[in-house]
């Protein structure tokens, strides 16, 4: 038996800005207009314990403890000062670029 950890995917961004308000009752926002939160270019690998460490602190102290802790931070992640849906956007990208070319390419 392995000693192996569970982990969880953690959304690397503390806060994002409230959801723009709906033209018209249930209807979803626009695309562009969409919270990052559950892209997939804001979630790291970490640890459970890990995750509730992180829970409602800044990206910069994030970015902190995730390195103190030794944990593995994405470049894309380690080299910006700020976290917002343009980055997020690139680094999703980025990640589904590189599935598409590398991992599932037949």
């Amino acid at each position: 038996m392995t000693n192996a950890r569970p982990i969880t995917l953690r959304k690397s961004v503390a806060r994002v800005a409230a959801p723009p308000a709906r033209k018209k009752r249930g209807s979803p926002p626009a695309p562009s207009t969409r919270s990052p939160v559950g892209q997939l270019g804001n979630l790291v690998l970490v640890s459970r314990e890990m995750s509730g460490r992180l829970s409602n602190k800044s990206f910069a102290e994030k970015k902190r403890i995730l390195k103190a802790a030794g944990f593995p931070i994405p470049k894309e992640i380690a080299e910006s000062d700020e976290w917002a849906m343009k980055e997020i956007k690139a680094r999703t990208e980025s990640m589904a670029d590189y599935a598409y070319q590398k991992l599932w390419k037949i």
